[in-house]
């Protein structure tokens, strides 16, 4: 046995010494693998960005859905003005006649405006016309809290010729009005007259479309 043989054997000796004395590992340098370093493909880099990318529009998506929900019920909320008739003042002048105008919203309005036309008389006279006329109101209230009333006065009696009795008249009422948190809103009331049994005319509301 040469010199290179017994060296050999004195390292196989130490080593089997130590693995059974548990200070090194049972596996020789040459046994042991080192892990090769894991290199994610391009391919598969793109589709994750591509996944990301679809993941966020489907994220703004929804937001904006939601958003658009949020929106249409709030303003589905935000107004309730209504204009109501009243009994006239005197029978004989169907125009002394009050209109009240309430807010039944669920916020309070602001710089509420009004204004009356007079857009069809019908007289008993029938070769008497009528033009139209209107009374503009500038700033009926500067604010109506929820479930506040004002009372509308239309004196547009004074527009007519009373040298022939009113069979029949047309009135449209406009309210603009500004809701806490929103935009400025409009609506039409419009009320028409109807006789009773004594011939006297009373004010009904009547579809702002209707002819």
């Amino acid at each position: 046995m040469n010199s290179r043989e017994r060296r050999g054997l004195r390292r196989e000796f130490i080593r089997q010494k130590n693995l059974q004395e548990g200070t090194v590992d049972r596996f020789s340098p040459k046994e042991l693998k080192v892990p090769k370093p894991m290199v994610q493909s391009t391919s598969k880099t793109k589709w994750s960005r591509k996944w990301f990318v679809l993941k966020v529009i489907g994220w703004l998506v929804m937001g904006l859905a939601t958003s658009l929900g949020i929106i249409t019920g709030y303003f589905a909320l935000v107004s309730k003005v209504v204009i109501t008739q009243t009994e006239t003042l005197n029978p004989s002048d169907i125009f002394s006649a009050q209109f009240v105008i309430s807010n039944e919203g669920p916020l309070p309005i602001n710089s509420v405006t009004v204004s009356c036309e007079l857009t069809r008389v019908i007289y008993e006279d029938p070769n008497m016309h009528f033009g139209w006329n209107g009374i503009d109101i500038p700033e009926l209230s500067p604010r109506m809290k929820v479930g506040e009333r004002a009372t509308v006065p239309c004196p547009l009696g004074r527009f007519l010729k009373y040298n022939s009795p009113v069979v029949a008249a047309d009135i449209p009422i406009y309210a603009r009005f500004r809701p806490d948190f929103a935009w400025e809103h409009n609506v039409t009331y419009r009320f028409i007259t109807m006789t009773d049994s004594t011939g006297h005319l009373h004010w009904y509301p009547k579809p702002s479309a209707s002819k």
